[in-house]
């Protein structure tokens, strides 16, 4: 089976950028070695050149829009088409890939449907921001109504989502009639469970240390962590991740004496080492459609404490694998926080055990690579029937 998938970014020897889409590629290969598999990212100026890289033994091309068809057709031939659409879906490359008449599959990551003014994308209390959020709203409706109409083209055409919330969003933003609902599948995003692992057990961790892995934006609530570790001493989070709310986050924590240290970035392939020194993750989002850095977190056995917004209750289970606080609110969060640091050693465990046996049930690579491929089947048959 030949594969192409298609995205905005993909990662380099300089950036880890769509992790989750080359997770995705490693794991096609591995789990089933029939698989021939190409990635390409559109460029959208005329003057840019058709190359390609080569990163972790997988060959990615980088090739001109106005190209893009061509090449496709006279250089790869996919059996079927992959196409992943965060942050921004082009309903112009949406409409090349589509009108190639190929079984195709297209993943819906969280923003790229969303009107991101309605779902925290925006900061409320900058000036610019919040017009930016105003405006974007027109253009974001704009956008789903030229998404819906491709999607529409062909009723061959599937849909993946990683969560049965982000499921709904699709319905509701691209006005789906309800005939094409059998076409949207949740499949979450992929965590390689023989990276994301326990490496020791539940006792030798340090309880009062947590860790935070996220952008820092708005919608990732990394300030409503800050202000529940307000004087709390005894508990440190370390905040790993970049973004353009970093300066104002440190005078924060450092205003309200918060114990947090913040670490731009850490590769992907050190993180399990991480989370298998802290006692918990704290994913203390606004906006959420998985959450996959938390979900790796899960299958180390670090249990989490988390907001319960978006897709997230469908990873964290309150009391079985980590705590969920009802309100975006800085105060309970912190009652959480102090809760799992403080609890007994065997319940502790409890959480930690299940945290490993969820992930492993529920978004290990083999699970979620194993519905994948199905799907790209069925999507064949679909087309050639």
């Amino acid at each position: 089976m030949r594969i192409l998938v298609v995205s905005p970014d993909y990662p380099s020897s300089n950036s880890y950028n769509y992790a989750f889409v080359h997770e995705r590629v490693k794991s096609y290969i591995k789990y089933y070695g029939k698989a021939k598999v190409y990635v390409m990212i559109p460029l959208f100026r005329r003057k840019y050149d058709s190359y390609f890289y080569i990163y972790e033994n997988v060959k990615i091309f980088k090739i001109p829009i106005f190209y893009m068809s061509e090449f496709i057709s006279e250089y790869i031939d996919p059996d079927i088409i992959t196409y992943h659409s965060p942050p921004f879906p082009k309903p112009n490359v949406l409409g090349n890939l589509v009108s190639l008449k190929k079984p195709m599959v297209i993943y819906f990551h969280g923003f790229d449907v969303l009107i991101g003014f309605f779902h925290n994308y925006y900061i409320p209390f900058y000036v610019k921001s919040l017009i930016k959020g105003l405006i974007s709203i027109p253009l974001d409706i704009k956008k789903n109504f030229q998404l819906r109409r491709v999607v529409l083209k062909d009723k061959n055409v599937q849909i993946v989502v990683p969560s049965n919330w982000m499921k709904r969003m699709v319905i509701k933003y691209l006005v789906l009639p309800s005939t094409y609902y059998r076409n949207i599948h949740v499949i979450p995003n992929p965590v390689d469970t023989s990276l994301f692992k326990p490496l020791k057990s539940c006792d030798e961790r340090y309880r009062n240390l947590g860790i935070s892995v996220r952008s820092l934006y708005y919608k990732y609530g990394v300030d409503i962590l800050i202000k529940a570790l307000y004087n709390l001493k005894d508990i440190k989070i370390i905040i790993v991740g970049k973004g353009p709310l970093r300066k104002y986050l440190e005078e924060m924590a450092k205003k309200i004496k918060a114990n947090v240290e913040f670490i731009e970035r850490i590769h992907h392939s050190e993180l399990p080492k991480y989370y298998n020194e802290v006692g918990f993750f704290v994913s203390p989002s606004r906006t959420e459609a998985q959450g996959v850095a938390m979900c790796e977190a899960l299958a180390c056995g670090t249990p989490v404490v988390a907001t319960s917004v978006g897709g997230i209750p469908e990873f964290v289970i309150h009391g079985y694998n980590g705590l969920l606080v009802n309100k975006l609110d800085p105060n309970e969060l912190r009652k959480a926080i102090i809760i799992l640091t403080k609890m007994s050693d065997d319940h502790y465990c409890m959480l930690s055990h299940n945290a490993v046996k969820f992930a492993r049930i529920k978004y290990s690579s083999e699970v979620i690579i194993a519905k994948e491929l199905n799907l790209f089947f069925k999507t064949i048959d679909l087309y050639n029937s």
